[in-house]
C-alpha cells in the first residue's frame, strides 16, 4: 500500500472479552473513510506495557453491547480518593478510567449516563458502600473507594475495586457489567412482559436442565449468564479469527482494500446480530426461571 494513497487516519479498536479471569483477545482492525473507504492494519497489542494505557475508540464488542442496550444505563463511576495517602499513579488511573467513561457515555447515544462521585465526604462514602464498592486504604487514612456500579431499572452489577493491575481488561470487565445488567429482568417484572411463545421455548430449555431444577433462583441466575457470557466470549473470538483472516489476505494482496473492508463491515454486523440474540434469550430465560420457581419448580 503507498503512503500516498492513505487520505485518514485508521481508528484503532480492540476486542477482549474476561469471564471470572482475564482472557486476552488481541486483534485490531482498522476503518476510515475519505474519497472511499480504506483501512491499515495494524499489529494487536499483546500486553500492557505501561501503567499509562490510552483509551482510544471502544472495541467492537463494546459497540455491540452499547447498540443492543434495552433502555439507559446509568455508571455510577466512585473516585473517592485521599490525595495524602494514595499515591499519584493511582490517582492517574482513575482519570484514564474516566476517559473511558466519557467515550462510552459518547458512544452510548444517549442510553450511558455517568454520574461522577470524587468528593471524599461521608454521603459519598455510603453511597459507594450501598452499591457494592469496596473501601480500602483504612490503616492510612480515609477509607477510600475506586469502582464502577452500573444500574438499570433497579437492578446493578458493580465492579467492587479498580486496579491499575487490571487496566488491560478494564474496557471487557466494563462492557461485561454492562452487558450483565441489561439483561436482568426488572424488579416487578412478570411473565406478561415477555411473549408467550419465547416464555414456553424458554420454559422447556429450563425444564430440561437439571442443574436449574435442582437449583435456587439465585443460583439458575447464575448458571444463566455464565452460559451466555460463555457463548458472548465464543461469538467475540470467533469475529477476531475473521478479522485476522481478511487481514491476512489483504497483506497477501488476495483482495482489495475496498472488499476487505466490506468483509470486515459484514463480520461486525454478524457478531451484533449474534449478540443481540444472546442478550435477548438470557432475558428470556431469566423471566422464565423466575416463573417457575414462583410456581415451586
Amino acid at each position: 500500500m503507498r503512503k500516498s494513497s492513505i487520505k485518514a487516519l485508521a481508528v484503532h479498536a480492540q476486542a477482549q472479552v474476561r469471564i471470572g479471569f482475564v482472557l486476552g483477545i488481541g486483534a485490531t482492525v482498522a476503518l476510515a473513510a475519505a474519497g472511499g473507504l480504506m483501512f491499515q492494519h495494524y499489529r494487536a497489542v499483546q500486553a500492557q506495557k505501561a501503567a499509562a494505557v490510552e483509551m482510544e475508540a471502544l472495541s467492537a464488542s463494546t459497540d455491540a453491547v452499547l447498540k443492543n442496550l434495552k433502555s439507559p444505563i446509568e455508571l455510577r463511576f466512585y473516585a473517592l480518593l485521599d490525595p495524602s495517602s494514595t499515591p499519584e499513579s493511582l490517582r492517574a488511573f482513575a482519570d484514564r478510567v474516566n476517559q473511558l467513561l466519557a467515550e462510552y457515555e459518547r458512544a452510548g447515544d444517549g442510553k450511558i449516563r455517568v454520574a461522577r462521585f470524587d468528593e471524599l465526604t461521608d454521603a459519598n462514602a455510603k453511597a459507594a458502600a450501598a452499591d457494592g464498592i469496596h473501601s480500602f486504604n483504612r490503616e492510612k487514612g480515609d477509607a477510600c473507594y475506586l469502582g464502577i456500579a452500573a444500574i438499570r431499572d433497579g437492578q446493578r452489577e458493580s465492579i467492587a475495586e479498580l486496579s491499575p493491575e487490571w487496566e488491560q481488561a478494564l474496557e471487557s470487565d466494563l462492557s461485561r457489567a454492562i452487558a450483565n445488567v441489561n439483561a436482568m429482568v426488572p424488579a416487578g417484572a412478570t411473565p406478561a412482559n415477555v411473549p408467550e411463545t419465547d416464555l414456553q421455548a424458554a420454559r422447556k430449555g429450563i425444564d430440561a436442565n437439571p442443574a436449574l431444577a435442582s437449583a435456587s433462583l439465585e443460583e439458575g441466575t447464575a448458571i444463566l449468564r455464565d452460559a451466555a457470557m460463555a457463548e458472548f466470549k465464543a461469538v467475540v473470538a470467533d469475529m477476531q479469527n475473521q478479522s485476522s483472516e481478511a487481514t491476512a489476505q489483504l497483506n497477501q494482496g488476495a483482495i482489495s482494500q475496498q472488499d476487505a473492508a466490506k468483509e470486515l463491515q459484514q463480520i461486525r454486523a454478524e457478531q451484533t446480530r449474534k449478540i443481540q440474540e444472546i442478550t435477548a434469550r438470557l432475558h428470556d430465560q431469566l423471566a422464565a426461571l423466575a416463573a417457575s420457581k414462583a410456581a415451586g419448580n
